[in-house]
């Protein structure tokens, strides 16, 4: 730091004016205003913030000099640390007596006043209310005052009277400092890490085998293991949690509500593009669902609560069969009616980072998730079965739609379209790939256009579409953060985000654009709301006319989009060109237009999670799903001492495994040294920790192989 005299007020000498700056810019200032070196200059330091209280410059002086340095004497007023307390609300679930608890549920559900009732909403508020009521009885919410800190799970009182037992024998030791106390301190300490190694083992295999299989439980349980943030990421400037919600809750309104006044002009376009066929069949009724349907959708029902269930979802799979009659009889009564219970279209949204890497405080780079009660899940559970069916049955499915369709998926989808680029490179075409992306896309769904389409193009009237009506209608919604909420919010369009039938409604107000991409001559697959579209041409013949072709489809596209409330994202919107190095040499063309904007030909594209690249060798995606395994089997092996065997391979199927399994089939007819590491004496050694040095043996990628990562961890 330099030598600085005695008094750093004295600006004269450059380093300490420059020191003295630093101070400034950091809120800081330096106790020590004599010198602590035998040659009459300050070397010893000590700094602390401005705004810190616990150290008072009276307090410091300098002692004798112990060498060529003087002692520095300082006393500081320190407070014993007190964590932050919060009240929690909570019941004690798990000492309920289930069997007695489900019998009184029995008891009063099979009241006839209860059975005499017709009216759907009447029968889902005495639900709700019964249940309610018997579970306040055996557990009754109870207010306490907790530390905000995070408890340990597996930290359990045994460990806890063992710890003090090594407390205990470490302050004996310390008092004594005999030999025979410090070998009983050593004793007890082992006797702690030892029992502590094995209730942690037991709770991480038991927590391991709850996740029955879930990948993203044990996602979550993995990251838990390695000390990731356990909580959400939210905004961190905000005044309180309630403030926060309604910022949330008015954001995502406003946002929706700007999206469809800019396309409001074009509306009365809306279905310019549709084409008319007449539906072949029609569906007026539905069927009643008997309590064994109802029961088998409960058991096969995640565990998911929301906070408007009046009980927790593991409680109805306790015994599915004591809540199959009454649900079953909501769901029938609903269903002859075609009227939804007002409570089943109540949600709590939880505003999600689209990705961990976006910026947190911008409320931009958050969607909602919708959170609905079992009840109303099982419900949309079992329309959603009988819409599949008929439309299933009925070939009223867009052939080119894989998103939510029995047989169909995100492998299927890309198999399809990168078969059809093989086929055009083999025969020395290219072919200009175009990924649209929409903006809010399930949001903006306008509900009369949707029932319009219900009716025309799908032929879903009568009952149905009444039923249908009094879903997508008088919707309602509050952002719930932590133990605070927004105010109630009316949804006025778009379908829930979280809901079983949302997804499949917006397929279906989507289909017109196969018609669009058909009438244009373009070849096209929709997955959800992501829709490709390519063309192949012959370079320097026809590429001019096919451009204008992609041209024109994207703007038939746009005006159909725009009358339908739909905003296509032209910053997301991605062009790739693929095609051999000499016909890229030749090809002149560096952009599309779309909507008046030119959007640049990229080298490589992310197309549902798999990385396509300018010749379609599948390098860029290969590398990214190696790296990717290497990260986690890094992870993995930073845990592995606290899972058997069993429980590791089960941890690797899920982190390591499917990665690699992840659209495989896009890979096929690969040459083989693009899918295994080359022969070598040499053993490949693993790269660095990340993943950036170029590993010697394998040159095209950044990092290492599989195989030779997998024998290393």
């Amino acid at each position: 730091m330099g030598d600085f005299n005695i008094h750093m007020d004295n600006l004269d000498n450059p380093e300490a004016a420059q020191f003295a700056n630093l101070l400034n810019d950091c809120n800081c200032i330096q106790l020590v205003n004599q010198s602590t070196h035998m040659a009459g200059h300050i070397l010893d330091l000590i700094i602390i913030k401005c705004s810190y209280k616990f150290l008072d410059p009276k307090d410091v002086s300098i002692g004798s000099f112990i060498s060529d340095h003087a002692a520095v004497h300082f006393c500081c007023r320190l407070e014993e640390s007190s964590h932050k307390k919060c009240d929690k609300k909570f019941r004690k679930l798990r000492s309920v007596d289930i069997p007695s608890f489900l019998d009184d549920i029995e008891t009063a559900l099979n009241q006839k006043v209860f059975w005499d009732k017709a009216d759907a909403n009447d029968l889902a508020d005495c639900y709700n209310a019964t249940i309610k009521c018997t579970l306040d009885k055996h557990a009754p919410m109870k207010t306490v005052r907790v530390p905000e800190r995070e408890p340990v799970p597996w930290y359990t009182g045994g460990l806890r009277q063992q710890k003090q037992h090594v407390r205990r024998a470490e302050r004996r030791w310390r008092k004594s400092g005999l030999p025979v106390d410090s070998k009983e301190f050593t004793k007890q300490r082992n006797i702690f890490t030892d029992m502590a190694s094995v209730v942690k083992k037991d709770h991480i295999k038991q927590k391991i085998k709850d996740c029955d299989g879930d990948q993203k439980l044990l996602f979550r349980l993995v990251n838990e293991l390695l000390g990731r943030s356990k909580s959400k990421r939210l905004p961190t400037i905000y005044d309180s949690e309630a403030d926060l919600a309604n910022m949330f809750s008015d954001f995502f309104h406003e946002k929706i509500s700007n999206i469809r006044n800019v396309l409001s002009n074009f509306s009365a376009s809306g279905t310019a593009h549709e084409t008319s066929h007449p539906p072949s069949s029609t569906w007026l009724a539905f069927q009643l669902v008997s309590s064994v349907e109802v029961s088998k959708i409960i058991k096969s029902s995640p565990c998911k609560s929301c906070a408007l269930d009046p009980v927790p979802t593991w409680m109805v799979k306790a015994a599915p069969e004591r809540f199959a009659d009454i649900i079953a009889k909501i769901i029938n009564s609903s269903l002859a009616t075609g009227i939804v219970p007002d409570i089943f279209k109540r949600a709590h949204v939880t505003p999600l980072l689209k990705k961990t890497t976006l910026d947190p405080d911008s409320l931009d780079n958050y969607r909602p998730i919708s959170q609905l009660q079992i009840v109303s899940k099982v419900l949309e559970k079992v329309v959603g079965n009988f819409l599949c069916e008929y439309l299933k049955g009925n070939d009223l499915f867009e052939n080119l739609q894989s998103a939510y369709q029995p047989g169909h998926s995100v492998e299927t989808a890309l198999v399809k379209v990168t078969n059809d680029i093989l086929l055009a490179l083999d025969k020395k075409q290219m072919v200009l790939l175009v990924l649209l992306d929409l903006s809010a896309a399930f949001d903006t769904v306008d509900h009369d256009l949707l029932l319009m389409r219900m009716l025309h193009r799908f032929g879903i009237s009568g009952n149905v579409l009444k039923w249908f009506h009094s879903y997508l209608t008088l919707r309602s919604q509050v952002v719930t953060l932590w133990d605070s909420s927004s105010k109630q919010c009316y949804i006025e369009c778009g379908v829930p985000q979280g809901s079983v039938l949302g997804p499949i409604l917006f397929t279906m107000y989507t289909s017109p654009l196969g018609d669009i991409a058909r009438r244009v001559g373009l070849s096209y697959h929709l997955y959800a709301d992501d829709t490709q579209l390519y063309v192949a041409f012959k370079p320097g013949i026809t590429d001019q006319v096919c451009c204008r072709q992609i041209q024109d489809c994207l703007a038939a596209m746009q005006d159909w989009m725009s009358g339908n409330f739909l905003k296509l994202n032209n910053d997301k919107t991605d062009v790739i060109l693929i095609g051999s190095r000499h016909q890229h040499s030749v090809f002149e063309m560096e952009h599309i237009s779309l909507n008046g904007q030119n959007l640049s030909l990229l080298e490589s594209v992310c197309d549902l999670g798999v990385i396509l690249d300018n010749r379609l060798n599948m390098n860029d995606h290969i590398t990214s799903a190696c790296k990717s395994a290497n990260y986690h089997l890094r992870n993995i092996a930073r845990i592995r001492r606290f899972l058997s065997e069993s429980d590791a391979v089960k941890v690797i199927h899920a982190l390591v495994s499917s990665r690699i399994d992840y659209c495989n089939a896009v890979l096929a007819g690969l040459p083989n040294s693009y899918l295994s590491p080359p022969k070598s004496t040499e053993q490949c050694r693993p790269c660095s920790s990340s993943c950036e040095e170029e590993c010697s043996h394998h040159p095209n990628t950044k990092t290492i192989p599989l195989a030779s990562s997998q024998e290393e961890d």
